[in-house]
């Protein structure tokens, strides 16, 4: 088998993958937004890279357009409270028991999430 028939072979299990994880990002950050929890002037950065997008481009391409999606996007993840983006994280993967969460925090203790 040749190099190039790897490289194909890499290419096409890569690309499925690549896909699942930006549509699990995004609604990731549509849960965020969503989530009372999550300050407001925090849901803005998410919208500001697509403000930019309608504005004339500063460099020529889609490639500065696609970083500054991608930026914005892992910035407001960062930004979130941590437990939130665990909890939604989990909870899109369908491994979490949100009522388990809640009873621990009521409880004064720190939530356990599923590895």
């Amino acid at each position: 088998m040749g190099a190039g028939n790897k490289g194909k072979r890499m290419l096409r299990a890569f690309v499925p993958r690549a896909v699942d994880d930006t549509l699990f990002r995004l609604r990731l950050v549509a849960a965020l937004i969503l989530d009372p929890r999550v300050k407001a002037p925090l849901k803005a950065i998410p919208l500001l890279p697509l403000i930019y997008l309608v504005l004339p481009d500063l460099l020529p391409g889609p490639v500065d357009d696609a970083a500054l999606l991608w930026m914005g996007i892992n910035l407001f993840v960062r930004l979130c409270p941590a437990q939130v983006v665990a909890e939604h994280t989990h909870r899109l993967h369908g491994v979490i028991d949100v009522e388990q969460v809640e009873r621990q925090e009521q409880a004064g203790e720190r939530p356990t999430t599923p590895p």
